[in-house]
């Protein structure tokens, strides 16, 4: 399970502890334990205080995250739950609750889900449709799915809606059985208007995406901009292949949009958004539409920097691989332009690509009039007037402007 829900589990199950307390002896707190539906004993420990709790916690996370609930019957997580639902202090943590619900399901997804599916409490039920939903067995994705899909108002109700988990787990079942499996898949989703939103899935070894890609299932959802799930599996398998085949698309849409090779390749970045394997695939993207015409270059970058935005170095990367000429320019000011917490650092380093000196001076003004970013060169506060002074000069700007640039920079420094 993971760190986080042991400090999840530290936070909410300690009233539940608490209150398991019990005049009897363990040895019969065992006996109780015995007619499981399991058919296990329960050796889920009688903890009478919190301190009792936090150690107990302690050394099962030393001995492996994983094992957290091992000892515990299912009937121990059912109790845990049911008393955890009806206490504000073990409720509040919304974390404790699907753990145990995500453990549950994975024991026994039939129980688990009559249990939920008979809850009064429509936002309990949804808060936990996600435990329910992550503990669901692969093997039984599909399946999974249509119960998504039959009770919509467990699965798809407000800020709880965790219809896609199921959505994802039957597409990577389906990619089990090729091209045809997936497109299966896809014209069910369709023909209940559900949504596609999965970023990237995993897809067996040799998956033929070339034949995906011809079918119209496929084709609908690049039309409409979606897709990711599986552009960015193929970006990472042949990239120039799914170059390719992306740009055949978006020309036979709309020329101009050039946004499945965007979302294709934002899907393919690792974990970590400034990684150098995500660097070096930015860096891929700007040498590989070199080759385009500039109309081509300009809807793809257009695409590529509104999509990245929030990650310079994956960007920096790309624009400075890109070639020189006007695209490449738009580019570097849109991507100036989009910054946010990244501050005016970054944006200096997208404006120093562009080659229009007027365009740089206007583009930083407006950015910092806006208020859009902080300002932050990592430099002492004596020194970064300096180096603007000098980045302007660089640039060709006026008196006026530089004055101006400065003034809003000690402004937006306050």
């Amino acid at each position: 399970m993971g760190r986080l829900v042991i400090i999840a589990l530290l936070s909410g199950l300690i009233a539940w502890s608490i209150s398991r307390q019990s005049p009897v002896s363990p040895e019969a707190g065992v006996q109780e334990g015995q007619a499981k539906e399991d058919g296990r004993k329960s050796s889920a420990p009688l903890l009478k205080t919190p301190a009792e709790f936090v150690e107990w916690a302690r050394s099962s996370a030393e001995a492996g995250s994983g094992r957290f609930f091992e000892g515990w019957s299912n009937e121990d997580l059912k109790a845990a739950l049911e008393e955890g639902i009806g206490k504000p202090a073990f409720g509040a943590s919304q974390g404790a609750l699907h753990a145990l619900m995500m453990e549950w399901t994975k024991r026994d997804p039939d129980a688990a889900w009559r249990w939920l599916g008979q809850m009064r409490s429509e936002s309990r039920r949804a808060m936990l449709s996600a435990g329910l939903a992550m503990g669901w067995p692969a093997e039984r994705a599909r399946e999974g799915l249509e119960l998504a899909i039959s009770h919509s108002e467990v699965f798809m109700t407000g800020r709880h809606a965790t219809c896609q988990i199921f959505v994802r787990r039957a597409l990577e079942a389906s990619a089990a059985d090729g091209p045809a499996g997936v497109e299966e898949t896809l014209k069910r989703l369709r023909e209940e208007k559900l949504a596609v939103t999965p970023e990237l899935i995993k897809f067996p070894k040799g998956f033929d995406f070339k034949a995906l890609f011809q079918s119209p299932a496929m084709l609908e959802l690049l039309a409409e901009r979606k897709g990711r799930f599986a552009t960015g599996a193929w970006m990472k398998d042949d990239p120039e292949a799914a170059f390719q085949r992306l740009l055949e698309v978006d020309k036979g849409t709309d020329p101009q949009r050039g946004l499945s090779l965007g979302s294709g390749l934002l899907t393919t970045f690792s974990s970590s958004a400034d990684s150098a394997e995500a660097a070096a695939q930015g860096e891929w993207m700007g040498k590989r539409i070199a080759r385009l015409d500039p109309a081509e270059q300009k809807a793809i970058a257009t695409s590529f920097v509104q999509g990245m935005r929030g990650t310079p170095v994956i960007l920096r990367e790309f624009l400075e691989a890109m070639p020189e000429g006007q695209a490449r320019d738009d580019a570097a000011l849109s991507a100036a332009s989009s910054v946010r917490a990244d501050g005016i650092s970054a944006a200096l380093d997208f404006l120093d690509t562009a080659s229009g000196s007027s365009a740089r001076v206007e583009t930083l003004q407006d950015l910092l009039s806006k208020k859009q970013a902080n300002w932050n060169l990592d430099l002492p506060a004596q020194e970064q007037e300096k180096f603007l002074r000098d980045k302007l000069q660089s640039w060709r700007a006026s008196p006026e402007q530089t004055a101006e640039i400065i003034r809003l920079m000690q402004e937006v420094g306050r």
